[in-house]
Protein backbone atom coordinates (compact mmCIF):
# COMPACT_ATOMS: atom_id res chain seq x y z
CA UNK A 1 0.00 0.00 0.00
CA UNK A 2 1.25 3.46 -0.86
CA UNK A 3 0.86 6.09 1.88
CA UNK A 4 1.23 9.14 -0.36
CA UNK A 5 -0.89 11.59 1.67
CA UNK A 6 0.39 10.29 5.00
CA UNK A 7 3.99 10.63 3.82
CA UNK A 8 3.34 14.27 2.89
CA UNK A 9 1.83 14.97 6.32
CA UNK A 10 4.74 13.27 8.11
CA UNK A 11 7.25 15.32 6.12
CA UNK A 12 5.32 18.49 7.03
CA UNK A 13 5.27 17.43 10.69
CA UNK A 14 9.00 16.72 10.61
CA UNK A 15 9.72 20.17 9.15
CA UNK A 16 7.49 21.81 11.78
CA UNK A 17 9.33 19.98 14.58
CA UNK A 18 12.70 21.11 13.16
CA UNK A 19 11.53 24.74 13.00
CA UNK A 20 10.18 24.59 16.56
CA UNK A 21 13.40 23.03 17.87
CA UNK A 22 15.33 25.94 16.37
CA UNK A 23 13.15 28.57 18.06
CA UNK A 24 14.08 30.51 21.16
CA UNK A 25 13.20 28.60 24.29
CA UNK A 26 13.93 25.20 22.79
CA UNK A 27 17.48 24.30 21.67
CA UNK A 28 20.04 26.15 23.78
CA UNK A 29 22.30 28.77 22.20
CA UNK A 30 25.88 29.55 22.99
CA UNK A 31 27.42 29.74 19.54
CA UNK A 32 24.30 28.80 17.55
CA UNK A 33 26.00 25.76 16.05
CA UNK A 34 23.54 23.33 17.67
CA UNK A 35 20.47 25.19 16.36
CA UNK A 36 21.91 25.52 12.87
CA UNK A 37 22.70 21.80 12.79
CA UNK A 38 19.10 20.66 13.41
CA UNK A 39 18.01 19.12 10.10
CA UNK A 40 15.39 16.64 8.89
CA UNK A 41 16.60 13.34 7.42
CA UNK A 42 14.76 11.25 4.80
CA UNK A 43 11.58 9.48 5.95
CA UNK A 44 12.06 5.76 6.63
CA UNK A 45 9.26 3.21 6.09
CA UNK A 46 9.73 0.37 8.59
CA UNK A 47 7.52 -2.60 9.53
CA UNK A 48 6.71 -0.68 12.74
CA UNK A 49 5.60 2.42 10.78
CA UNK A 50 7.03 5.61 9.37
CA UNK A 51 10.05 7.19 11.02
CA UNK A 52 10.99 10.83 10.50
CA UNK A 53 14.51 11.21 11.93
CA UNK A 54 15.98 14.57 12.87
CA UNK A 55 19.73 15.06 13.23
CA UNK A 56 21.83 17.56 15.12
CA UNK A 57 25.50 17.84 16.12
CA UNK A 58 26.73 15.00 18.27
CA UNK A 59 27.14 17.03 21.47
CA UNK A 60 23.46 18.12 21.28
CA UNK A 61 22.48 14.96 23.10
CA UNK A 62 24.01 16.31 26.34
CA UNK A 63 21.81 19.39 26.79
CA UNK A 64 18.83 17.53 25.33
CA UNK A 65 18.97 14.46 27.60
CA UNK A 66 21.16 15.87 30.39
CA UNK A 67 24.24 14.65 32.20
CA UNK A 68 25.13 14.32 35.84
CA UNK A 69 26.33 17.95 35.63
CA UNK A 70 23.36 19.52 33.81
CA UNK A 71 19.66 18.80 33.80
CA UNK A 72 17.91 17.61 30.65
CA UNK A 73 16.32 20.37 28.60
CA UNK A 74 14.30 17.91 26.47
CA UNK A 75 14.01 20.38 23.58
CA UNK A 76 13.42 17.58 21.04
CA UNK A 77 10.66 15.99 23.09
CA UNK A 78 8.97 19.33 23.84
CA UNK A 79 9.01 20.40 20.17
CA UNK A 80 7.73 17.00 19.07
CA UNK A 81 4.83 17.02 21.54
CA UNK A 82 3.83 20.56 20.62
CA UNK A 83 3.75 19.90 16.87
CA UNK A 84 2.20 16.41 17.04
CA UNK A 85 -0.62 17.79 19.19
CA UNK A 86 -1.21 20.53 16.59
CA UNK A 87 -1.18 18.19 13.58
CA UNK A 88 -2.63 14.91 14.90
CA UNK A 89 -6.01 15.37 13.19
CA UNK A 90 -4.43 16.14 9.81
CA UNK A 91 -2.18 13.07 10.06
CA UNK A 92 -5.13 10.83 10.90
CA UNK A 93 -7.18 12.27 8.03
CA UNK A 94 -4.33 11.72 5.56
CA UNK A 95 -3.98 8.09 6.66
CA UNK A 96 -7.74 7.62 6.32
CA UNK A 97 -7.77 9.04 2.78
CA UNK A 98 -4.85 6.80 1.79
CA UNK A 99 -6.78 3.74 3.01
CA UNK A 100 -9.94 4.95 1.26
CA UNK A 101 -8.03 5.46 -1.99
CA UNK A 102 -6.55 1.98 -1.71
CA UNK A 103 -9.99 0.39 -1.30
CA UNK A 104 -11.01 1.74 -4.70
CA UNK A 105 -14.68 2.05 -3.77
CA UNK A 106 -17.20 3.18 -6.38
CA UNK A 107 -17.89 6.91 -6.44
CA UNK A 108 -21.54 6.48 -7.46
CA UNK A 109 -24.03 4.13 -5.91
CA UNK A 110 -27.42 3.54 -7.53
CA UNK A 111 -30.20 2.55 -5.17
CA UNK A 112 -33.56 1.25 -6.30
CA UNK A 113 -36.26 1.24 -3.68
CA UNK A 114 -39.40 -0.79 -4.23
CA UNK A 115 -42.33 1.05 -2.66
Amino acid sequence: MEWRLLDQEVIGLQDAIVQTMRKSGFAPVETGRLRRSITPLPIIDTPQGLKAPIAYVDYGIFPDFGTKYQSAQRFTERAQKLEVDKQAAAIGEAAGYDVLNELDLPTNIDLNLNV
